[in-house]
């Protein structure tokens, strides 16, 4: 599991500029798109891919919406709006001080692209805590696997179905721990886990993650076993490679939490468009899903909303934005991608970010419109 933070800085610079300060797309950028296309018509089926304009339903753009995909990281605002709903409701309180070694103990390094040590970095040298919504930063804006875990094992699962029924979620999966599911995948003690329905494998994904925060040895013996496997991937061919990719991508898929295009729009909108939630539910969301204007100020200059969450899982992407233009409309965007050829997926993941040029297609031009025709609609 991966951020695609390589792009990150020029995505925030992209999005920060208006459309009509926009020179003409450069042909090595439409060669990219028309690559994405070029997928999307060989294998349908392994991509979803919607645009909602708010304002104008009738200008959507809607391919596979309603389908259950792999939802990567971009699960993670589902665990923010469960936190946003509890705060709400007064069983967190986001000044609580959480220790950095309670944080910590969820934190398998190597396996999260150096995501919560960015935020650890972003921390005074002599911090020894956090406050609760330091935490909820960290799973959002820095992509921490042990953030959402942390919040996950404090708030229980017992919520999200009245969740999901509030927000009217219809094919989203409940939460796993995402360090449960990772030793699950490969563990120095029982290797990878297979052949369990989703009940025992969930069972046997919280048993490995307690283990690993609450045994010593554990987690020292699977420290060493993660680093030996990580030195040991240099050497291996691109065959080996692919093969491992594609395990890993179909295990993810296979035990991972899946949902809709729809749903994950949902989610966002909720955060954005009053009426849908209570409004100090709506405050919280908001609140940790603008921080594209704490990362770019000038985005401000351009759009009164900016959101953006994205994932990048063996194989597997995800990508999900709201935006409202100053002087425009809001719209939301979300694509998600599977079962790609290895060199394609690590070069759209971590070289040409081809997927996230088309989304930006919308971003850059206010709207849905330029899809009307790439999508045929």
């Amino acid at each position: 599991m991966r951020h695609w933070m390589r792009l990150f800085a020029v995505l925030v610079c992209l999005a920060a500029a208006p459309a009509h300060a926009q020179d003409v797309t450069p042909a090595p950028v439409d060669d990219l798109v028309l690559n994405v296309l070029d997928f999307i018509a060989a294998q349908p089926d392994d991509v979803a891919f919607l645009c909602m304009d708010y304002n104008q339903p009738e200008n959507s753009i809607a391919f596979n919406a309603d389908e259950r995909f792999p939802l990567t990281a971009v699960f993670k605002i589902v665990i923010l709006a469960e936190y946003a709903r509890q705060t709400d409701a007064g069983l967190l309180n986001p000044a609580e001080s959480v220790p950095l070694a309670d944080l910590n103990a969820f934190w398998l390094p190597g396996t999260d692209g150096d995501a919560h040590q960015r935020f650890l970095d972003s921390l005074p040298a002599e911090a020894n805590s956090v406050t609760l919504a330091q935490v909820a930063d960290a799973m959002i804006a820095y992509n921490s696997n042990a953030a959402p875990d942390y919040l996950l094992a404090r708030m229980g699962t017992d919520g999200f179905p009245a969740l999901y029924a509030a927000l009217g979620l219809q094919h989203t999966d409940l939460p796993l721990p995402i360090l449960g599911l990772v030793l699950a995948l490969k563990n120095h003690e029982t290797g990878t886990t297979s052949g369990l329905d989703a009940a025992a494998f969930a069972a046997e994904a919280n048993r490995l993650a307690t283990l690993y925060r609450t045994d010593a040895a554990w987690r020292d013996a699977e420290l060493s076993f993660q680093t030996t496997d990580r030195e040991s991937a240099a050497n291996r061919t691109l065959e080996q490679s692919a093969t491992i990719v594609s395990a890993q991508a179909q295990f993810y898929e296979q035990y991972g939490e899946q949902g809709s295009a729809n749903d994950m729009l949902t989610v966002l909108r909720a955060a954005f468009q009053p009426g849908i939630v209570p409004d100090g539910m709506r405050t919280v969301l908001h609140q940790h899903l603008s921080w594209l204007f704490s990362a770019n100020p000038q985005n401000s200059e351009y759009y009164d909303e900016l959101a953006w969450k994205n994932g990048v899982w063996a194989g597997l992407l995800g990508s999900v934005w709201y935006v409202s233009p100053k002087g425009g409309q809001p719209f939301a965007l979300a694509a998600f991608y599977r079962h790609m050829p290895l060199e394609q997926w690590a070069d759209w993941a971590f070289g040409s970010g081809a997927p996230q040029l088309l989304e930006l297609l919308g971003i850059q031009s206010g709207g849905c419109a330029p899809y009307a025709n790439l999508f045929g609609q």
